[in-house]
């Protein structure tokens, strides 16, 4: 039977039908691997390839914040701000965990915070400067509890990289230092400035803030996953997710700014050319995304991720944004909108910046896994976000990402302007694309290689991982939670009691926060003390932690001139802070 081609071809019209429903249906889908590799790329050439290792500041320790367009230098001589010189502590121990066969990450990390905790720490009063010259001379007297969020969340995750008992007492410090002294024990939640003393002050004209309160949630989040032993810390995280899903978050899904002490809604800045209603009533688009995130963390650390009632309004208040102009038919999240009279919203300041796309990245991936069959489609919305960064934020020829949508000779970094955002929300998108469900391989032959009267020494053999392991956590037998963390095999547990058996196991994390099965358990017994004095040259330089470094004198010596410089009652710059 002779067969025409004609006949196994479809009708034109059939042809026009099944191209226009192509059309009307949209973009083809995208694999996920597809996204997973296009992040992946990006992770390292936009984001850590770009800032490390040229942000380290070889001459004086810390980091440089200042970049051109093309990624040359800005001004080398500018001060260096406590909010991004820990930022780049807690992305360079993201990226040691993210790729731990690379040696470079774990001394960003390492520097980084030697130089906030011998240049920025204040010895004498307490807590952290909120900013110093490139030399590590103070620059401002006061201190500032959302500076003082990323200096917890940096030393929660530089602990966790190194295990490092150290860090684990400067965030503890650094939380007592806040519960002592920006904490409201009436009214609950924090203070935003204090004196170089911890007396508070009016710097601004409200009394407590969105912005302080969502960075502290995350500090608090970050801590407690590490060290969870640290008194009153899991209250104060409770504390927090109280305070947003009660104080801040209003009914109709959006949250309000600024606060009395009392946590009354405030217009705040007086000068402002706006009326009370759009003070009281703007919509920060990208802060409400990231609340979400924060949030849902917040509740997975506590166990309360299954309580409808705030997983309800978490939902909520990514819907609002969603639904009320906060994310463009083709991607793309405005800075500011305004809830009108009538329950209607306008954008009121479209400017796109860079950290809300990639907050707005991070949790439409997070709702489309929470909730995949919402109708809002939140997959599809995550590849529209990915492909508008792609075009409108990645600069194609220098390579970074723009601070404001094409905004081609623009800063590529500034005191604000750092990857902290975007390699948090790239790192997660990754990780929740691979779905990664397998844990690593359990540890091997773990051993007891030293000991002395405080200490003893852990060693094993690694462990295998489908992707990567990015560290171990170290137990105690009885303890559920975890008393120390480390990328790599050795461990020095420190800080014991001499003549004391302790029974040890530990278990292999991977990325995705997968545990190993744990190693059979090991005795380690510590020496007997000897006599006078601390029992090892270790534990003498512990216990002398605040004894005056050299550093220490420096800022003795700015201590004595806070009063003249208070007398001239600073005021800080206004911009606002992501």
């Amino acid at each position: 039977m002779k067969i025409h081609v004609s006949r196994l071809l479809p009708a034109p019209s059939v042809v026009f039908c099944l191209c226009l429903a192509l059309l009307l249906s949209g973009p083809l889908p995208v694999a996920r691997g597809d996204i997973l590799t296009e992040l992946e790329a990006s992770l390292n050439s936009d984001l850590l390839a770009r800032f490390y290792p040229a942000c380290q500041d070889a001459t004086y320790g810390g980091f440089f914040s200042n970049f051109e367009y093309d990624w040359s230098y800005g001004d080398l001589e500018s001060e260096k701000l406590v909010v991004s010189q820990a930022r780049h502590v807690y992305t360079a121990s993201l990226a040691a965990q993210f790729y731990p066969d690379n040696p470079m990450y774990p001394v960003i990390a390492r520097e980084g915070y030697r130089f906030l905790k011998d240049k920025m720490r204040d010895p004498v009063f307490g807590g952290y400067h909120w900013y110093v010259s490139r030399d590590g001379w103070i620059k401002h007297p006061h201190k500032c509890t959302y500076g003082h969020s990323f200096l917890l969340l940096a030393l929660a995750y530089y602990y966790e990289l190194t295990g490092d008992n150290e860090a684990k007492t400067r965030a503890s410090e650094c939380f007592q230092f806040l519960e002592t002294y920006a904490h409201d024990p009436v009214h609950l939640g924090y203070y935003p400035w204090l004196n170089f003393n911890g007396d508070l002050i009016d710097i601004t004209p409200y009394e407590k803030d969105l912005d302080t309160s969502l960075h502290l949630l995350e500090a608090f989040t970050a801590l407690y996953r590490m060290a969870p032993d640290i008194p009153n810390l899991r209250s104060r995280l409770e504390e927090m997710v109280t305070i947003f899903t009660e104080k801040i978050m209003t009914p109709h899904g959006f949250q309000q700014q600024c606060f009395t002490r009392e946590w009354t809604t405030h217009p705040g800045y007086p000068e402002e050319s706006l009326n009370d209603d759009i003070k009281h009533n703007r919509i920060y688009y990208g802060l409400d995304l990231e609340t979400a995130y924060l949030l849902w963390e917040a509740l997975e650390a506590l166990g309360w991720a299954g309580d409808p009632t705030l997983m309800e309004k978490l939902k909520k208040t990514v819907d609002f944004s969603l639904d009320n102009n906060g994310f463009h038919v083709g991607g793309g999240i405005p800075m500011i909108g305004h809830f009108q009279a009538d329950e209607t919203v306008v954008v009121q300041n479209p400017t796109e910046l860079w950290w809300a796309q990639a907050e707005g990245l991070n949790v439409l991936l997070l709702m489309s896994e929470l909730y995949p069959a919402d109708p809002r489609d939140y997959y599809d919305k995550f590849l529209t976000q990915w492909a508008y960064i792609q075009t409108h934020f990645l600069d194609p020829v220098h390579g970074g990402w723009y601070e404001t949508k094409d905004s081609t000779t623009g800063p590529k970094g500034h005191i604000y302007f750092v990857a902290y955002h975007t390699t948090r929300a790239a790192t997660n998108c990754i990780k929740w694309l691979r779905a990664d469900d397998t844990p690593p391989t359990p540890p091997s032959n773990l051993q007891i290689t030293g000991t002395t009267q405080d200490s003893v020494v852990m060693q094993w053999d690694p462990s295998s991982d489908n992707v990567v392991v990015s560290g171990y956590r170290i137990y105690l037998q009885g303890q559920d939670d975890p008393i120390g963390f480390v990328q790599k095999p050795p461990y020095v547990l420190r800080g014991l009691s001499p003549a004391t058996s302790y029974t040890l196991c530990i278990r292999a994390r991977d990325f995705a926060g997968n545990l190993s099965d744990p190693t059979p358990f090991v005795v380690g017994t510590t020496a007997e003390a000897a006599g006078w004095g601390p029992a090892s040259a270790e534990a003498s330089s512990i216990s002398a932690q605040g004894t005056m470094t050299q550093s220490g004198m420096v800022n003795m010596l700015g201590v004595f001139l806070l009063p003249v410089l208070m007398a001239c009652s600073l005021r800080i710059p206004r911009r606002k802070r992501p």
